[in-house]
């Protein structure tokens, strides 16, 4: 495979600066929030950043369009920020926005203080590939289950991967027209077709304009698409060419706002993977489900790496700005950008997101250009054979790869690697993904960004400007994936008992407040509770729910979850079951009716009253009681004085005598310890204890599902849920524990990972199961180790002190890097390599052979050309002509020496050799001529004092003293 890398831009100057303050960090104010519930508060808080002025505050109820007034104010030296007028159950959205001296940063945060559960998410539709329904129906039918529990209604539509955009886009428009109120999202799963639009180029390469994907094609459902005013064909890739009538759509911004949430599940030709599109995408939803069931979950933290500082741009400003409500500012781990790569951090390290910037990368497969990386982040190749992607939810940016439909594409790449579930082509413009933080699904985000041109802000467009709801922005992955999972609980039964729906579940692990109970409307697929409150308990029976074979119901466990943004009620996903059997007759003969035992009825008998239907469907009344009283309360069985003071708890017997308790097993005369009644033996190991016969208080072992007499007791079967586990018993403290299936099938066996095997290479030493039951053996190093540390990519010592960062190569020789013009091994700044020798009049500057940085003079007759210097003709009497810094063509005169540009100029200093002069000069024609030697009155040659001109004869008693001289002295 051959591969180019491919800049950013056309030129790139690195800078070396803090990335601590760079332009995506000036641009963020990373805020999370906690929250108080007496007296109810919540407070903001902030990273501190240096050259800060203040902090301006503007809150809104969550849902609200319009930010307002300013809300509060704190000086540049706050790091947080106390809000008391706050009230419990209701959500807040803040902005923060920090005035500093390097910038505005902006930070959003939604919150609330024990936030109502979302428990209905509304009708989503799910389009599936009609080349994968067969062979993934099991993991499909798993994934529609699992919408269902957790709230959403599912209308899945099977289509032909040929079909043409508008036509299943008229799929989601039908659904949506039937119940605009309650369509919410649109789940793509597979090569579902394709929409292209716009001609743009949001990367900035001009051989990249033209149609990019659009899946937000299939969540705006009323705007007007046209195919017919755009016509480029001259775009680096034929499948970004828009010409009219292509089937291409016109438009770089979505034509209107977009009403649905989308996403797209699209593993489709990406031959850099072993396995291929099927195996690929039932990877993505085993892992998605496991995830959502809670069977797995990520460490909450977030991870940057910035390799596009040099840009200028705030690119990675979302990234910042996400993560502080998510995961919290000081759980966020900011990378060197021109350190190790970004696939070093997150290979089989866990992070909730990412973010990864860096110029993008070419290859060509099999004579197909791919985009498939970025520089200092990674590749596709890299997913899909030595990486295992470590982050969940992961924005990044870089050129081309955010153009996704095509082969081994770096945007899709992560969702075929480890346990990462999203990728977003993050930062031109931003993605907004706050909410999150208080329940909402990453889909909420989506529709948030393909819609925010100025709510939300900074807003940042690159190179392409703005507007910024651009129709290249797509989400790839689940759109209804949340941050905070609950573990389910499981074993929903529904039976009939007496008429009336028994319902019982297995507990969630999770430490949970209760459950909510549902039933599934028939019809309509959406649900109600069955009962309002929450129950604490794991099973409900009411006799105003009639049992209904057929009816399906689900139960959730409800947890008060505490994030970086605050307190809300978070759902597990249902466990859900359909009631079997057939319904029973009510008391009057109506199958389900109300009519049942413990309802009120009438007898007809008018010395009876409170009438109510028996087990066995009698319509009784109260009797006259024993005192003559109808309805009275001297009943049969009530307390009454029979006169004998040897007796006790005298009561109304059933022929209405008054009857008194003799001396019961505690001997108490009258009391209540007769034999069969309760008592207590004192051992915390039973229960129902009861007296016997005999008066000795004897109780049931209670098993290990809590229930006396039970059958669970400690050995003996049982199931913990755990598909990886076999022969499952009770242990000796009523944990249901099984043996872990080890990777040779064999329950309790001793082929777990981590533990010896073979893998048949003689090659390799060091076999272990990994943890995905491969057996994997460690390859022979450089240095001839089993396992050594010595590999491709370490570091060595290749023995010459002329190179740095020495690193054994793929051929296992211990290769290093040149050190550059700058003492920096491995460093760009070669001879030949272009450098800035700080000279504005010198252009194409270069590294020569001895790291001079050495540019070229401007060349004068091509204005801003960088050439070398040429000569020039100039007026008679000069030569060497050259141009002058101001570029005119100017001539060296010359000299009266007869050299051009000499110094010998008219005026200049010569020697006409002749002792008796002095002072010799140029003359205009170039004559040495000197001044004849004549001594004035002090002897100095050609001195000023002259006869006639002042001196000082040494007499105070003259004046403007002058005089002639004789031979020896001055006269006066």
């Amino acid at each position: 495979m051959d591969k180019r890398s491919v800049s950013f831009i056309l030129a790139m100057v690195m800078s070396m600066a803090l990335w601590a303050q760079s332009p995506s960090r000036r641009n963020s104010v990373m805020v999370e929030a906690a929250v108080s519930t007496s007296p109810p508060s919540i407070t903001l808080s902030w990273e501190s950043f240096s050259g800060t002025n203040g902090f301006t505050i503007y809150r809104r109820n969550t849902g609200s369009t319009s930010w307002g007034g300013i809300h509060a104010s704190v000086a540049g030296s706050a790091s947080s920020y106390t809000d008391n007028a706050v009230t419990t159950g209701v959500g807040y959205e803040y902005k923060v926005v920090r005035n500093a001296s390097s910038g505005t940063g902006y930070g959003y945060i939604a919150t609330g203080i024990q936030l109502p559960a979302i428990e209905e998410r509304g009708i989503i539709v799910l389009l599936v590939a009609n080349n994968i329904s067969s062979s993934l129906a099991t993991e499909i039918g798993q994934l529609e289950l699992d919408l269902r529990a957790d709230g959403w209604v599912v209308k899945r539509h099977d289509v032909s991967t040929s079909a043409s955009v508008t036509s299943v886009r008229g799929i989601v428009v039908s659904e949506y027209n039937a119940a605009p109120s309650d369509v919410k999202a649109v789940y793509v799963l597979g090569h579902v077709p394709v929409p292209y639009s716009g001609n743009h180029a949001p990367d900035g390469h001009s051989e990249h304009v033209g149609a990019w994907p659009c899946d937000g094609y299939y969540g705006e459902v009323n705007g007007n698409w046209t195919d017919a005013s755009v016509n480029n064909s001259n775009a680096q890739r034929p499948q970004n060419d828009n010409v009219p009538g292509d089937g291409k759509f016109d438009h770089s911004n979505f034509p209107s706002p977009v009403e649905l949430q989308v996403g797209r599940v699209d593993l489709q030709d990406m031959p850099a993977f072993s396995a291929g599109e099927v195996q690929l995408l039932q990877n993505y939803l085993n892992k998605a489900h496991q995830y959502k069931r809670k069977q797995w979950v990520p460490q909450e933290r977030g991870l940057v790496l910035d390799n596009l500082q040099w840009v200028g741009n705030p690119i990675a400003g979302c990234a910042y700005r996400n993560m502080g409500p998510l995961v919290g500012h000081s759980n966020v781990t900011d990378c060197y950008p021109y350190g190790s790569p970004f696939s070093s951090y997150v290979n089989g390290q866990s992070y909730m997101w990412t973010y990864s910037s860096g110029g993008g990368l070419q290859a060509t497969d099999n004579g197909v250009l791919t985009f498939n990386g970025a520089d200092n982040i990674a590749t596709t190749q890299n997913y899909a054979t030595t990486l295992s992607m470590g982050g969940v939810f992961n924005m990044s940016c870089g050129s081309y790869f955010g153009d996704w439909d095509n082969r081994n594409n770096f945007l899709r790449a992560p969702l075929g690697s480890g346990q990462a579930l999203t990728s977003v082509w993050a930062g031109m413009p931003n993605w907004w993904f706050h909410h999150m933080g208080v329940g909402e699904t990453i889909g909420h985000g989506v529709l948030l960004s393909m819609n925010n041109t100025t709510d939300y802000q900074p807003q940042n467009g690159g190179w392409q400007g703005s507007p910024y709801n651009r129709a290249h922005l797509g989400l790839m992955g689940d759109p209804t994936l949340r941050m905070h999972m609950v573990a389910p609980p499981a074993a929903l039964q529904v039976t009939n008992n007496g008429g009336t729906a028994a319902f019982s579940w297995n507990a969630s692990p999770d430490n949970v407040a209760g459950y909510y109970l549902y039933q599934f409307d028939q019809n309509t697929g959406e649900i109600s509770r069955v009962v309002p409150a929450m129950i604490t308990g794991t099973s409900h029976q009411s006799p105003t729910v009639p049992f209904v074979a057929g009816k399906e119901y689900m139960v959730r466990a409800v947890k008060l979850q505490t994030s970086k943004s605050g307190t809300y009620y978070n759902l597990s996903l249902g466990a859900i079951a359909t009631a079997a059997g057939t319904p029973v007759p009510d008391c009057q003969g109506t199958p389900g009716g109300s009519a049942l035992p413990g309802t009120a009825c009438n007898d007809g008998n008018s010395n009876t009253g409170n009438d109510t239907w028996d087990a066995n469907c009698n319509c009784v009344g109260q009797l006259v009681d024993c005192q003559g009283t109808p309805g009275g309360s001297a009943l049969p069985g009530t307390a009454c004085n029979d006169g004998n003071a040897n007796t006790g708890n005298d009561t109304w017997d059933a022929n209405c005598n008054c009857v008194g308790q003799l001396v019961d097993c505690q001997g108490t005369p009258g009391g209540s310890a007769l034999p069969g009644t309760a008592c207590n033996d004192g051992n915390a190991n039973t229960g129902n204890d009861t007296w016997d016969a005999n008066c000795n208080c004897v109780g049931q072992l209670v098993d290990c599902q809590g229930t006396p007499g039970g059958s669970a007791l400690p050995g003996t079967a049982c199931n913990d849920g755990n598909a990886n586990t076999g022969n499952d018993t009770w242990d000796a403290n009523c944990n249901c524990v099984g043996q872990l299936v080890d990777c040779q099938g064999t329950p309790g066996g001793s082929a777990l990972p981590g533990t010896a095997c073979n893998d048949g290479n003689a090659n390799t030493g060091n076999d272990t199961w990994d943890a995905n039951c491969n057996c994997v053996g460690q390859l022979v190093d450089c240095q001839g180790t089993p396992g050594g540390s010595a590999l491709p990519g370490t570091a060595c010592n290749d023995g010459n002190a002329n190179t740095g960062n020495d690193t054994w190569d793929a051929n296992c020789n211990c290769v290093g890097q040149l050190i550059d013009c700058q003492g920096t091994p491995g460093g760009s700044a070669l001879p030949g390599t272009a450098c800035n020798d700080g000279n504005a009049n010198t252009g194409n500057d270069a590294w020569d052979a001895n790291c001079n940085c050495v540019g070229q003079p401007i060349d004068c007759r091509v204005p801003g050309g960088l050439l070398p210097v040429r000569p020039a003709t100039t007026a008679i009497r000069t030569r060497a002509t050259t141009w002058d810094a101001n570029c005119n063509c100017v001539g060296q005169l010359i000299d009266c020496e007869g050299t051009p540009g000499g110094s010998a100029l008219p005026g200049t200093s010569c020697n006409d050799g002749d002792a008796n002069t002095i002072n010799d000069q140029w003359t205009a024609n170039c004559q040495c001529v000197g001044t004849a030697v004549t001594f004035d009155c002090e002897g100095v040659a050609n001195g000023p004092a002259l006869p006639g001109t002042a001196c000082n004869d040494g007499d105070p008693n003259t004046g403007n003293d002058s005089g002639t001289r004789t031979a020896t002295a001055w006269v006066s």
